[in-house]
């Protein structure tokens, strides 16, 4: 190589490298753009926007708000942006390596109260991933508001482009407010985390969980102490071969409502069967109708047109629906209760017909269900409900309702008594050793509650 082509080479390459740095800023403020036309397009209005890029870094300030509530104006959203797509020292500590920072702090500008900013730190990397980490510092508020007492929150998101990926975790500590008429509200370790894929297309697809350690609340004197502890809410969603399922469970360990335990308790709900087809078709166009910034009622319109033409191929896939477990724990005793409901179709019989008749779906209902309850638990539910009717026959006559007279009490108690033995003795619960059960199978059109039919087409008939 002679002397000519080695200088040629060290040429471009230094014309490279510092070209590389303009490029890139010239490439973050396109994407800088396009995000600000995917808020305008959502709805967002942006009232200021300033952006200057240099060789090396550049900075950019927004200041954007939501639509105006009649007339009102809501508070904003200021957003000050340094970005570095320069040489950095960093660059290489993580893989992909980051070809651009952006550290920002966004602050709402005419809220009820000052509150500090989020801090938000995105690196751009290679092959079109993007991280971002943001925290909101510990605060100690105090004025004539209430006050709040909040420590450090924090979390990472991460979005591949290449696969529709996004992930993410964060946590908060502690938050602790007190309103002006010293109703306090405590929260203790909340952790969220998900790694979702399809999130701007198709059928979304991952898992979602919300942990909570503790909440308790501190109403007025005349609403019910709630403690809350341990609670767990997880959600998976999955297409196989064509079909779309989810699963949500929720338990908590620890549930006092005023001085009454009702935990630990647990459900979990499943379905199957949904055309992921379908309903992708359905997800999209609910995102284009996003897109339009529609206004209310003429939205309203759109989208329930979308799901009754959308609907019968939604179900051709015969999906199913399940409660695996339910477990309510009461002062009382346990509630358990079970079942499954399945609705069987054939796609060319329901493809494209959103005219179909109540009855056609009614008769393609099967499944069944289970239901235990403890017996004081009902006779209770049954006093209350007839102390709310005499106290407001009371009320009607300008009489005072509460306490009930010890007459009116008796009678109250004779009434919800009677009302439970008319139950057990027509059949719709049946007693074993203090609990009360219901079982109910439908089937052909027909719904049997411990073995009495109840044809459907009853309530379908106009």
């Amino acid at each position: 190589m002679t002397r000519r082509a080695i200088a040629a080479a060290l040429a471009a390459a230094v014309a490279l490298v510092l070209l590389t740095p303009w490029l890139l800023g010239l490439v973050a403020e396109q994407r800088y753009r396009a995000g600000l036309e995917a808020l305008s397009s959502s709805g967002y209005r942006v009232l200021q926007h300033e952006y200057r890029r240099d060789w090396l870094r550049s900075t950019a300030l927004l200041v954007i708000a939501p639509p105006s509530n009649n007339g009102v104006e809501p508070p904003r959203l200021q957003v000050a942006s340094r970005i570095a797509h320069g040489p950095r020292g960093d660059a290489w500590s993580a893989w992909p390596p980051a070809v651009a920072v952006a550290r920002s702090r966004l602050t709402v500008v005419g809220g009820p109260r000052r509150l500090p900013p989020l801090t938000l730190n995105t690196a751009f990397s290679i092959g079109g991933s993007v991280v971002a980490d943001f925290g909101l510092p510990g605060i100690t508020y105090s004025g004539r508001a209430g006050a709040l007492h909040l420590l450090d929150g924090r979390g990472r998101v991460r979005f591949t482009s290449s696969i529709d990926a996004w992930r993410g975790r964060g946590a908060l500590p502690l938050l602790e407010a007190v309103d002006s008429d010293d109703r306090t509200l405590v929260l203790r370790g909340l952790a969220w985390e998900f790694e979702l894929h399809n999130l701007s297309n198709g059928v979304p697809a991952g898992r979602l969980m919300l942990r909570l350690d503790a909440l308790q609340l501190e109403a007025a004197p005349d609403q019910p102490l709630l403690t809350l502890g341990g609670a767990l809410f997880n959600l998976e969603t999955a297409v196989d071969k064509g079909q779309a399922q989810g699963e949500a469970e929720v338990r908590i360990d620890q549930l006092t409502l005023n001085h009454a335990d009702f935990a630990p308790s647990i459900v979990r709900i499943g379905v199957t069967g949904v055309d992921a087809a379908s309903l992708a078709a359905l997800l999209d166009a609910l995102r284009e109708l996003n897109a339009g910034n529609l206004q209310g009622s003429i939205r309203g319109l759109a989208i329930g047109r979308l799901l009754t033409r959308s609907l019968p191929e939604i179900l051709s896939a015969s999906p199913r629906l399940t409660l695996e477990q339910l477990e309510l724990t009461t002062p009382n005793g346990a509630v358990t209760a079970s079942g499954q409901l399945t609705l069987t179709n054939e796609r060319g019989q329901v493809a494209g017909r959103a005219d179909l008749p109540a009855a056609y779906w009614a008769h393609r209902l099967s499944g069944e269900a289970r239901l235990s309850v403890p017996q004081a638990l009902v006779l209770q539910l049954l006093v209350d409900e007839q102390r709310k009717r005499v106290q407001q026959e009371l009320r009607n006559l300008g009489e005072p309702a509460a306490p009930l007279p010890a007459r009116l009490a008796e009678e109250v108690e004779a009434a919800a008594q009677a009302s439970l033995m008319s139950l057990l003795r027509h059949g719709w619960l049946v007693a074993d050793r203090g609990r009360l059960s219901a079982s109910a199978v439908i089937s052909d059109g027909v719904l049997r509650l411990n073995g009495k039919p109840l044809p459907i087409n009853r309530w379908t008939t106009p």
